[in-house]
């Protein structure tokens, strides 16, 4: 007897400060430990220190001409913290962050896209 094909997950949903965001066609999160070598003359590697958790959250969205579902650059100028939720594969993931880069990218033959750079660390979970 066969084996039922199982379905995956194909993107799940975003959201930037409770805005679900509709137009994006890629993302990636980057969940950073930040463990430090602790290196002695007698045991060589010894262990880890923990360092601080952050995360590096990169989106790529499409340009609609009615405009932008989320702010990107003015969040970038002014330094905005945002709150930033990932829901996927039955979890959901809370992040606190603030926009470090922002790319437009206009094409003659492609729709044009905004890439903008999150970084930050999760919410409710410490060192």
């Amino acid at each position: 007897m066969a084996e039922a094909l199982q379905t995956y997950e194909s993107g799940g949903e975003l959201y930037l400060n409770g805005r679900l965001l509709a137009e994006i066609t890629k993302y990636t999160i980057n969940h950073q430990g930040n463990l430090n070598e602790v290196n002695t003359t007698v045991k060589g590697l010894a262990g880890m220190a923990d360092g601080p958790l952050k995360v590096e959250i990169n989106i790529t969205s499409a340009m609609p001409k009615a405009g932008m579902e989320f702010d990107y650059y003015n969040a970038l100028i002014r330094r905005t913290t945002l709150t930033f939720r990932r829901r996927a594969a039955g979890v959901s993931r809370s992040y606190s962050v603030k926009a470090d880069g922002l790319d437009e990218t206009f094409d003659a033959s492609n729709a044009a896209d905004a890439a903008v750079k999150l970084i930050g660390k999760p919410i409710g979970v410490t060192t």
